[in-house]
């Protein structure tokens, strides 16, 4: 287990330097987020991404889909779609694909879960859980599948693409991170 290491990022003290890294890349990203928005029975969210349909975050030091804490969050009454993250951003499970991997998304309206499953950039990988990468949504405004508003697939076909390309977007994902990263790094308090 990595011990967490308590860090001050933006006026707010975060129990972790990997939750002050997602906050800070939320930032660069510029979605609107709260830090421990509610306390549900059992599972207290780490952030609430303030989309039009707001969507839970649970940040996790981990590298493959935590189906504990999915089966935690499933039971703690939470009713709303939820994003699990990890260490870092991953390449698509499915390697045919381009993409940067966000995490694991909880979907909850049937409809949406029947979109996701039959999108060619979103896999199902347990129950209503499915692994989601970053996209463009209409705007060019970077997203991801099954975020509030965006239609699964849609930036195969906008001419979004021709900003970024499949490896420039890729690259500017990643840049975005190691960004974050450089934001909340420890920093020495002496002054030379």
């Amino acid at each position: 287990m990595i011990k967490p290491i308590p860090t001050k990022y933006n006026d707010v003290q975060f129990r972790s330097r990997l939750e002050a890294k997602w906050a800070a890349f939320f930032d660069l990203l510029e979605w609107g987020w709260e830090y421990e928005p509610c306390d549900f029975d059992g599972w207290i969210p780490d952030f609430l991404l303030k989309f039009d349909s707001p969507i839970f975050v649970e940040v996790k030091p981990i590298y493959n889909f935590p189906q504990d804490i999915a089966d935690e969050i499933e039971n703690s009454g939470c009713t709303e779609d939820c994003l699990i993250v990890g260490m870092t951003l991953y390449p698509p499970n499915n390697s045919s694909y381009y993409g940067v991997q966000i995490g694991w998304k909880r979907v909850v309206d049937d409809e949406e879960a029947f979109l996701l499953a039959s999108s060619d950039l979103v896999w199902p990988v347990y129950k209503n859980w499915f692994d989601v990468v970053f996209t463009l949504d209409k705007y060019k405004e970077i997203t991801f599948d099954g975020a509030p508003g965006h239609s699964p697939g849609m930036a195969r076909f906008t001419d979004a693409w021709d900003d970024y390309g499949s490896q420039g977007l890729e690259k500017e994902v990643q840049r975005l991170w190691k960004i974050a990263g450089n934001k909340v790094q420890w920093k020495s308090s002496i002054i030379s």
